[in-house]
């Protein structure tokens, strides 16, 4: 695999989130998609999870097992989940009174792990040039 491939793969993500997110609030997607939401929280957790794979999976002698990948995708995305959903409290993007409030972040947090688990699962499975479900022997 190439050396620029998860640099290129994880700036070209994010520019695509910051043009999804920037044309959903433009066009007021969030309110008028219910699956507008759910998408660019699947994207952006697959994005943590490449990311932070990367930064763990980094050091050559670091083992990359499918199982630590899946815990580094969970916690990354958890933990930027909370950190997300904390700024669109503050921002005013949503509020704890809203009837819907548990729902939708509850929502959020599970695409957030799901796109972190790929996303994780991914950038082994590049690293590896194989597939990420058969280990070499």
């Amino acid at each position: 695999m190439s050396e620029r491939f998860p640099k290129m793969m994880s700036f070209g993500l994010i520019v695509l989130l910051a043009a999804l997110y920037t044309l959903g609030l433009y066009f007021q997607l969030y309110w008028r998609l219910t699956w507008y939401d759910r998408m660019l929280h699947l994207l952006g957790g697959f994005w943590v999870g490449f990311v932070a794979s990367g930064f763990i999976f980094f050091d050559r002698f670091v083992s990359r097992r499918l199982s630590r990948a899946i815990v580094v995708g969970i916690v990354s995305a958890i933990i930027v989940g909370t950190v997300w959903e904390l700024f669109e409290l503050i921002v005013g993007f949503t509020a704890l009174i809203d009837p819907t409030y548990a729902a939708d972040t509850m929502s959020d947090f599970i695409c957030d792990i799901i796109g972190g688990i790929a996303g994780a699962c991914y950038y082994v499975m590049r690293i590896k040039n194989t597939s990420v479900w058969i280990p070499k022997k």
